[in-house]
């Protein structure tokens, strides 16, 4: 479309016109619309309503808006509902008590407010209720979880169980709630109470049960006492409650009291004798039982004493019979306690009487006070007097302190001693035969000797003490030495006595032997030059003094000794040595063990050559060699030479099975079998040496004989008697004979037959026991020789008096090998054998068992098995020495050892005098190699000797050996060869004298042609 100009202008302008227009329009609108009336609040309805809110009411007005809102005494209400400009309802919040003013505010915040429009009511919550409790129990330590079911509940609210407040209390609800229950010392229901807030409260009466846990019981102290009751006991568990009762045997006990919840203390009600159940029960009626916890113990029932009468003096051993006996028990003679009591089982009690007159009850009271008494049971009956012989020895110094020991018989314990008129000190009464005592001081002289018994009668031995005021000392030699010490010399002179000391001036001697009552060897020690006394005190503080007895010097040549060449030689001297070292001098001395050597020859100042001397007697085996100077210097080396015991004497042509043995004066007394037929008898040869073995009786003497085949002599020595035992056959059987010499081997009684009860008695061996006793210990086969049970015995008496019945140490079938016996002066013996439990007699596993009575062989306690074999397949042919409270077992075990068998000298010692053993040792090893025979020997000094026969080399030339021990068996010294020729030494046999003195004999075929002879060293 084509636009002509002036139609264009006219539409612009026309727009021109229309927009002009519009804009004058829009400056000319209306004004805005004026604001919304204010609401007004004329009433409200309902004009009241509880505190607790929730009261609709509705308000009339003017003006409301949608959206307004309503508050009540300032705090806004809820649903809120604007029904019209003049109409409004909400729901009351909570408030407090009064009036209220009520506002309306619309969104333009335009608000109209009436005054005390509303007032709030205070309004009482129904109370809560309490109708159950889950779970209704629980323990009564509490901290159980428990649910509360109800009505009312409010926030807040407190829950108690037995008036004790609950813990951890939520409110789920207005009718749930949990809490945890708390502890009570008191099992039983409670109530459980509910308070709100408001203090409203609801109670559910016994609604919980505290249930305590059962009790127990573990334990009750002392397990057991008298029927009668009455004993205080201590019962330890748990969950003892205050109130719990106790019952023993269902008998109820009293003074019960619950100490707390692990302890009741109680007394024991009477009841029966035996095991009784013991029950705990706490109020809750829940117990705890302890089966068979209290034995009622019998009281003692004694039916009998053995023997009925005694001396009035006491000391008699009893025998008490009866039953219920306990350890521990006390035994009174009247009103005297006995003792030495000793109970064996609950049936038998022996005991040593104490003094007494007439005829008196005997009382056994057991240690829980039950007792039971026999009437007149013991007779008293008057002692003869005491009976004094001798005093040993018979002389020491004024000052008193001397040991003395006195013999006699009919001594009794509590016995005094008098010497010179005053009292002696110490007094010990061993047996009736002796008693030692201790000399109180004196005056210088003879003086008479009185024992009087405690029943007043009296023994007195004239002038059987003397006093003397002390050593005197006649010379010293040599007469000087120089200052360094350690010169040998021999001091001579009177009275000294054993265990005396030596001083040189103010220092004292070293090395101080007392050889007799005339000499002493010592050493001197270091000192200044210029003379010295010379002072030797004995042991009770008698003295005697040489004035300038022995010079100092200086300037002397100290030789110094480095070797000895050879080192060790026979015991009988004659080994030609060189001796080395510096310092040796032309005149130079030499001594071995401090006796001289003789041809001592100066080589140079480095070397001499001496002939060793023999060895004295006690000497020990390794001895110092001194070389002393001519001006008195000397130098020592210590344990330089080793005397090698040799046979040095020849004691029999023809020969077997020797024994010997010591006496208490020192004399040593040697027996053996004669091999040699006569008629077809054999003898029993003895021989004794009074000089240590020097020399022996002139020609071997036959002991009284009998005309039969006899074997196995075995001999024991103590103080002046003697005894041997052997066997002789008899009708095919073997029975046991003896003899005695009581003045130490000069005299010897006619023969004896100790046993002959027709069947076999093997294998007896003897000890005599210090108190005038013998303990015989032997085999005793019960039916044919060697196919029934072979049990060990024993039977005691005195040499020359009777002897009892035998008594038995083992039972067991099988025996292997003779027994041993060793016996002392205290009632101690031991027995040892070789053996099994049962089966044959050589049986793989034979072990070495011992025995032990502490009542002088009347009764033996349970064998103890000392070998356990140590994984040797036989250990037999023990011998047993006893030694106060040591002792020491040496037996023969063996073993195979690949195809072989090799033999062991095995032993054990004891600290306890036999009651128990130590482990076992191996005295003497090696493969293939014969060693049997072993026997064993105290020298009463705590050392041990162990001899035994041992193969040398692959051929048969067995040889004698010896080891000894010094700690009871744990360890032995290294093994001598006693014979060491080319013959066959077999069956050795030991005694030990005191100190280092060892006596051993053996039979030996020295010329190896088949016919032993009997050799000694």
């Amino acid at each position: 479309m084509r636009i002509t100009p002036l139609l264009g202008l006219a539409v612009v302008l026309a727009a021109a016109l229309a927009s002009g227009c519009s804009k004058k329009k829009h400056r000319d609108a209306a004004p805005a619309p004026a604001p919304a009336p204010a609401p007004t609040l004329s009433s409200i309805a309902p004009v009241s309503g509880p505190t607790t809110g929730g009261t609709t009411i509705t308000l009339t007005g003017s003006n409301f808006q949608g959206g307004a809102t309503v508050a009540v005494g300032g705090a806004a209400a809820t649903s809120v509902v604007i029904v019209s400009g003049t109409s409004a309802t909400a729901v009351t919040p909570a408030g407090s008590a009064g009036p209220a003013n009520v506002t309306l505010t619309n969104p333009d915040g335009q608000a109209a407010t009436l005054a005390n429009g509303f007032t709030y009511v205070l309004v009482t919550p129904p109370a809560p209720t309490l109708t159950a409790v889950s779970p209704t129990s629980g323990p009564i330590a509490g901290g159980q979880t428990v649910t509360l079911t109800g009505t009312g509940f409010q926030t807040g609210a407190s829950v108690t169980f037995g008036g004790t407040p609950a813990t951890s209390v939520t409110v789920l609800s207005a009718s749930s709630l949990t809490c945890v229950s708390p502890a009570t010392g008191t099992p039983g229901a409670v109530n459980v109470t509910i308070t709100n807030p408001d203090t409203q409260s609801a109670t559910l009466t016994n609604g919980y049960t505290y249930v305590a846990p059962a009790p127990t019981l573990t334990a009750i102290s002392p397990t057991s006492g008298p029927t009668a009751g009455g004993t205080a006991v201590t019962l330890t568990g748990t969950g003892f409650l205050s109130g719990a009762t106790v019952t023993i045997g269902g008998a109820a006990a009293t003074t019960v009291t619950v100490v707390s919840a692990t302890t009741i203390t109680a007394t024991s009600p009477a009841g029966t004798a035996g095991p009784a159940n013991v029950v705990v029960t706490n109020v809750d009626s829940q117990s705890a039982t302890l089966a068979g916890g209290f034995t009622y113990v019998a009281p003692p029932a004694l039916s009998s004493i053995t023997p009925t009468s005694g001396s009035s003096l006491g000391g008699t051993v009893v025998t008490l019979s009866g039953s219920s006996f306990q350890a521990g028990a006390t035994v009174l003679f009247g009103s005297s306690l006995a003792t030495s009591v000793t109970v064996t089982g609950t049936t038998t009690i022996t005991c040593t009487t104490p003094g007494g007159t007439g005829t008196v009850s005997v009382t056994v009271t057991n240690p829980d006070g039950q007792a039971s008494s026999l009437s007149s049971a013991y007779t008293y009956v008057v002692a003869p007097p005491p009976s004094l012989s001798s005093i040993s020895p018979t002389s020491g110094p004024t000052s008193g302190g001397q040991t003395v020991t006195l013999t006699g018989t009919d001594f009794a314990a509590g016995a005094t001693v008098l010497l010179g008129g005053n009292l002696a000190t110490s007094v010990v009464v061993t047996g009736t035969t002796t008693i030692t005592c201790t000399t109180p001081v004196g005056t210088a002289g003879a003086v008479n000797v009185t024992v009087t018994n405690t029943d007043a009668q009296n023994s007195t031995l004239t002038n059987g003490y003397t006093y003397v005021s002390g050593p005197t000392v006649a010379s010293v030699s040599p007469g000087s030495g120089d200052v360094s010490g350690g010169t040998p010399v021999t001091i001579t002179g009177t009275g000294f006595a054993s265990g005396a000391t030596v001083q040189f001036g103010t220092s004292a001697a070293t090395s101080v032997v007392v050889v007799s009552a005339t000499t002493i060897t010592c050493l001197t020690p270091s000192g200044s030059a210029g003379a010295v006394t010379v002072t030797v005190t004995n042991p009770g503080g008698g003295s005697g003094s040489l004035p300038s007895g022995y010079t100092y010097t200086t300037g002397g040549t100290i030789p110094s000794v480095s070797s000895v060449s050879p080192a060790s030689g026979p015991s009988a001297g004659g080994t030609l040595v060189t001796i080395s070292g510096s310092n040796f001098l032309s005149g130079a001395a030499a001594t071995f063990g401090g006796v001289a050597a003789t041809s001592v020859t100066l080589v140079n100042s480095s070397t001499l050559t001496a002939v060793v001397p023999r060895a004295a007697p006690g000497a020990p085996t390794v001895v110092s060699v001194t070389v002393t100077n001519t001006g008195g210097a000397s130098g020592t080396l210590s344990n330089a030479f080793t005397y090698l015991p040799t046979p040095v004497e020849s004691l029999s042509d023809t020969g077997a099975d020797p024994d010997v043995a010591v006496d208490g004066s020192g004399r040593i007394h040697v027996v053996w079998r004669s091999t040699v037929v006569s008629s077809g008898a054999t003898d029993i040869l003895y021989v004794r040496s009074t000089d240590g073995g020097r020399t022996w009786t002139a020609s071997p003497p036959s002991l009284p004989g009998s005309g039969r085949p006899v074997s196995r002599p075995r001999l024991a020595a103590r103080g002046n008697t003697v005894m041997v035992v052997w066997n002789e056959t008899v009708s095919g059987n073997e029975h046991i004979s003896h003899t005695y010499s009581s003045d130490g081997g000069g005299t010897w009684s006619s023969p004896g037959s100790l046993l002959n009860n027709g069947t076999q008695t093997p294998d007896p061996d003897v000890s005599l026991d210090g108190n005038g006793r013998a303990i015989v210990a032997y085999h005793y086969v019960g039916t044919s020789p060697w196919g029934g049970t072979m049990p060990i015995r024993t039977i005691a008496g005195t040499p020359g008096g009777t002897f009892g019945s035998p008594v038995l140490a083992s039972s067991f079938l099988a025996i292997a090998g003779p027994p041993s016996v060793s016996a002392d002066g205290n009632g101690q013996v031991l027995v040892a054998w070789g053996g099994g439990m049962n089966g044959p007699v050589v049986l793989a596993g034979t072990d070495v068992w011992s025995n032990r009575s502490t009542d002088g062989a009347a009764t033996y306690g349970t064998a103890i098995n000392v070998s356990s074999n140590g994984g040797l397949a036989n250990s037999i042919n023990p011998s047993i020495a006893l030694s106060g409270s040591a002792a020491v077992i040496a037996w023969e075990g063996d073993q195979l050892v690949g195809p072989t068998t090799a033999y062991f000298i095995r032993a054990t010692g004891s600290t306890d005098g036999g009651a128990s053993w130590g482990s076992n040792v191996t005295v003497s090893t090696g493969a293939v190699l014969l060693k049997t025979d072993a026997v064993v020997a105290a020298d009463g000094s705590g050392a041990f000797q162990v001899a035994w026969r041992e193969q040398v080399g692959a051929s048969s030339n067995d040889e004698a050996h010896t080891a000894r021990t010094t700690d009871n068996g744990q360890n032995f010294s290294t093994k001598v060869n006693l014979s060491n020729n080319t013959g066959a030494s077999v069956t050795p046999a030991v005694a030990a004298g005191a100190g280092t003195f060892v006596i051993h004999v053996w039979a030996d075929d020295t010329a190896s042609s088949g016919t032993f002879d009997v050799l000694s060293y």
